[in-house]
């Protein structure tokens, strides 16, 4: 796994108008009135086609706004010249606030992707040449520890239209199973979507664990859930999380433990976190003393949207799938209801006890691993 937005030999500039250029740690764009020149870079070519897991990962700051009214996106551009992503830079002409991470899937973009400015989140044709604007686009070494989001693996999902469809016929509607009833597809989609949910929170062998990570930030204490720097738009569940810590980039890993004390904010201190508290986004304590930490939690991933046909479910289909068919054959009255409540049930158990793997137990032992002492710089 691979950023490829920190091999400069891998980026031209040749984008009309002006170009920016590499100084070495940061790709940078500076024009002074009354040039006019525009940031843009894309791979030289016959430059090598991106690997699953590569990544287009960086932070990107700017001190200039725009024209009045306007906001300015950072855009991932496919070579076909679809917006792949877009990252909001400014609005309406006023400044985001510091520097902005991003960490694009340069596998799903494909070759020929490209990174340009523009004005519009979803046209990639438009860029945007102003005076006197600056902006710094610095590549991000950290490591993922996370593989490439895929729905071909272990957990098998299937989408709500197919889970839909197979209710309909295991319900004895298959003549109707393209066309179901007025409300009944709404009605079985309930059955599903509520069935999911219960399992997600009872059976933890069906959760899907990743790596976060946050950036801790000099003085600032508090950090949005949705702020981690992951591969994709996974948020971590805050009520399911395994292990926490702290790193110094990708060294000196230490575990820092779950809650802080009221009796904490009698004092204004800073230096390495020792504690987190997850309540409607993240605390740590102390605030860091610099800005060279990272905090890291290993969590689970909370559930992805299930509302359109082409959704997929985030947990194992087969489960659901019995799930929410012992509670519709329960609701139409029909007899065999509690067969499939029970294999269901005996299915998830197996799952479980799959689930411990290599892991040994020593009864009336602490099977908990020793808290390693607070690593000191040097």
């Amino acid at each position: 796994m691979t950023n490829l937005l920190a091999i400069p030999e891998r980026w031209q500039f040749t984008v009309g108008g002006g170009n920016p250029q590499w100084n070495g740690t940061d790709f940078v764009l500076t024009n002074t009135p009354p040039d006019a020149v525009v940031f843009g870079i894309f791979p030289v070519l016959g430059a090598s086609a991106p690997s699953p897991g590569d990544t287009y990962t960086g932070q990107v700051s700017t001190s200039f706004a725009g024209a009045p009214g306007e906001s300015l996106y950072l855009l991932l551009i496919s070579a076909a010249n679809d917006v792949l992503q877009a990252l909001q830079i400014s609005e309406g002409g006023e400044l985001s606030m510091g520097s902005l991470f991003f960490s694009w899937d340069a596998y799903a973009a494909g070759p020929g992707a490209k990174i340009f400015m523009g004005p519009d989140p979803t046209d990639a044709t438009q860029f945007p040449a102003y005076a006197g604007q600056n902006l710094t686009l610095t590549p991000d070494e950290v490591t993922s520890y996370n593989c490439a989001c895929d729905d071909e693996g272990v957990i098998v999902t299937d989408t709500l239209l197919n889970l839909r469809t197979r209710l309909m016929r295991r319900l004895g509607f298959s003549a109707q199973a393209s066309s179901p009833p007025p409300g009944m597809a709404a009605l079985l989609d309930d059955f599903l979507q509520s069935a999911q949910v219960l399992l997600y929170t009872r059976y933890s062998a069906l959760r899907l664990r990743r790596w976060f990570t946050w950036p801790l930030l000099q003085g600032v204490r508090f950090y949005d859930l949705a702020a981690n720097r992951g591969l994709c738009t996974l948020k971590l569940d805050g009520r399911r999380i395994e292990w926490a810590g702290v790193s110094c980039g990708d060294d000196v890993w230490t575990p820092i433990e779950c809650g802080v004390e009221p009796t904490s904010y009698a004092s204004n201190i800073s230096g390495i976190v020792c504690a987190y508290e997850v309540r409607q986004c993240i605390e740590v304590w102390p605030a860091p003393s610099d800005s060279t930490w990272l905090l890291r939690i290993k969590g689970d991933v909370g559930l992805l949207p299930f509302v359109d046909n082409d959704d997929r479910s985030s947990i194992d289909a087969e489960p659901l799938f019995l799930m929410a068919l012992a509670n519709a054959k329960a609701h139409y009255g029909q007899p065999d209801a509690g067969n499939y409540s029970n294999q269901v049930q005996t299915m998830t158990r197996d799952l479980t006890a799959a689930s411990h793997g290599t892991r040994k137990y020593l009864p009336g032992g602490n099977n908990t691993p020793r808290n390693l002492p607070m690593p000191k710089m040097v």
